[in-house]
């Protein structure tokens, strides 16, 4: 159903590409700094979606490769 806004494109916080030589590069962004760019600076309804990714963004780069 549209309602006459312009479609929200969801940002990306974690991508995952394979190394030149060998293994993979994955790559974390912090939420609250994507928040800050573009349309998302002045919506505050991202934020808590925010404050609640990031500790679970971190926990997951601390833990060790597989």
């Amino acid at each position: 159903m549209r309602t006459g806004k312009p479609a929200r494109r969801a940002s990306t916080n974690v991508t995952v590409e394979a190394a030149p030589v060998s293994g993979t590069i994955i790559r974390i962004a912090d939420p609250a700094i994507m928040l800050g760019i573009g349309e998302f600076a002045s919506d505050p309804l991202p934020a808590p979606v925010a404050g609640e990714a990031r500790p679970r963004l971190t926990r997951a780069a601390a833990a060790p490769a597989r």
